[in-house]
């Protein structure tokens, strides 16, 4: 059986059934779906192994954007190694595997980076987060942590603006600032967020708060 490590992403796509469970009979088999069933769980925990592995060394080694960006390419070749490999009955379970390792368990270490979802924020890196809801949306319990920290910047960019009109002493523009900063969280929620409607009532929600 090819391992993880050894399967051959530029391979031309073969059937939904490995070759290995094609050719069951020349290996001597008598019953396809046992062998099926066998060759199946030795799959996915080469599965485990490789990811936990790999999952670890990159939380470790990359920045917040390259490990969002290193997983999302590799989850996006894995949809191409399920198809040549693995029947298609197969497919979620070997992806819940990656997203548990990936996603879930490194969820939370994204979010306290330096370079993290906050940072990111701050900083305007809209196609970073772009790129960090994709990955999270593979396992949407982490888009809370997505959704913590854009209520705190909304709140932080709403207590800048209103210092900034008190300390000029025109309260004129509090109206015009106010509308402007709402544009701009719209611009986020259909640019990086792709119009979720649970990122836009977080917004609505927290502007009717702030302004009494």
């Amino acid at each position: 059986m090819k391992t993880i490590q050894s399967m051959d992403f530029h391979k031309p796509k073969i059937s939904k059934i490995s070759k290995t469970i094609i050719n069951w009979e020349e290996k001597g088999e008598t019953n396809m779906m046992d062998y099926q069933n066998r060759w199946f769980n030795k799959f996915k925990e080469e599965t485990k192994k490789y990811i936990k592995t790999k999952a670890e060394k990159d939380i470790m080694n990359k920045s917040a954007p390259e490990y969002v960006k290193c997983e999302l390419k590799y989850l996006s070749e894995e949809d191409e190694r399920l198809d040549s490999y693995v029947y298609g009955g197969y497919h979620q379970e070997i992806k819940d595997i990656n997203y548990e390792y990936l996603i879930k368990d490194n969820a939370q270490t994204l979010f306290d980076m330096d370079t993290g979802i906050h940072n990111m924020f701050k900083n305007k890196k809209n196609d970073e987060l772009s790129e960090i809801y994709q990955l999270f949306s593979f396992y949407p319990d982490s888009l809370r942590l997505i959704q913590e920290s854009f209520k705190a910047y909304i709140k932080e960019r709403y207590l800048v603006l209103k210092n900034d009109i008190e300390l000029s002493k025109d309260p004129k523009k509090y109206e015009t600032s106010i509308i402007e900063l709402k544009k701009e969280m719209e611009v986020i929620v259909a640019t990086c967020f792709g119009n979720n409607n649970d990122f836009q009532e977080i917004a609505n929600k927290e502007f009717s708060t702030l302004m009494g």
